[in-house]
């Protein structure tokens, strides 16, 4: 019946499907251009496929070396801000403790003339 038949079919693809198999890698192993191996029958089609894998493998070289460098040049120049930064901030703070010092000495200065105004006023009397 139709049951019968359907099996019958799937036998039949699937032993084609392991003919073919077979044949691939006989091919493969062999060299030989019967099969379907196509390009990589024989030495050739492996040595493309090694030039490709080496090209790959060369290319993510280049590439993870490309960013390296950038890498640590950002990373130089990151570090070369903070220095600048440090510097700024370092030159500010020096210049807002002098500003201090001078506010101190001005308040200083202030406080003994109004003393002296103060007392000679006082000595008028």
């Amino acid at each position: 019946g139709i049951a019968s038949d359907k099996r019958l079919i799937g036998n039949n693809n699937g032993g084609g499907r392991r003919n073919l198999v077979a044949k691939t890698q006989q091919s493969i192993t062999h060299g030989d251009s019967n099969g379907s191996g196509g390009s990589f029958a024989g030495g050739g089609g492996s040595a493309s496929v090694n030039q490709s894998i080496n090209a790959a493998r060369s290319a993510k070289q280049s590439h993870l070396l490309t960013y390296q460098s950038k890498m640590a040049k950002i990373r130089s120049e990151r570090q070369n801000q903070k220095l600048d930064a440090a510097t700024f901030h370092a030159e500010a703070e020096r210049m807002r403790r002098e500003a201090l010092a001078m506010q101190r000495q001005l308040s200083a200065k202030f406080a003994k003339a109004r003393a002296q105004r103060e007392a000679a006023i006082k000595a008028d009397r």
